[in-house]
């Protein structure tokens, strides 16, 4: 089953090339990683557009760069996702204070030029919550089979 994560970033030039080396590397394999300035949905409102991929993603993840933690669309994110109470996931670039909506939250400090470690962390603990994920999709699967087979043998001894 694919588990989608809300990647919220700074469009800054210097987190724009970042963000191509995190997606090239692949840093968070096993995710579908979802970037807003990947999917075109030419008339649509931006503002819909984020709110609906953020409502549909299974987990999000923001990306607190120099850039980021002065981005109000990113801290415009990261509430957005509180309030449809998603998996949460703060990566913070070393020296930036993470603030706004997520004060106090913990977060995982990243270093730019060595990335991995954070990245690594982060994906474990992504891979948690996707193995959780799965195993409730696969409980509701097997509760709706139940549930038809006693409909249907209710239905037979009628």
């Amino acid at each position: 089953m694919r588990f989608t994560v809300f990647v919220s970033h700074s469009m800054k030039r210097g987190d724009k090339n970042f963000i191509k080396s995190i997606k090239d590397q692949g840093l968070l394999a096993g995710c579908s990683l979802y970037f807003a300035e990947d999917d075109h949905q030419p008339g649509v409102r931006l503002d819909s557009k984020i709110e609906n991929a953020i409502r549909s993603s299974d987990a999000f993840l923001a990306l607190v760069t120099k850039h980021g933690a002065l981005s109000a669309y990113v801290q415009q994110e990261i509430g957005f996702a509180r309030a449809c109470d998603k998996p949460r996931f703060l990566v913070v670039e070393k020296g930036v204070s993470a603030e706004g909506f997520e004060l106090g939250a913990e977060h995982v400090e990243f270093d730019r030029k060595n990335p991995q470690r954070a990245f690594a962390i982060i994906g474990s603990r992504l891979a948690r919550l996707k193995a959780d994920n799965d195993l409730t999709t696969l409980l509701l699967v097997v509760l709706l089979i139940l549930g038809a087979f006693i409909l249907l043998c209710c239905s037979k001894s009628r």
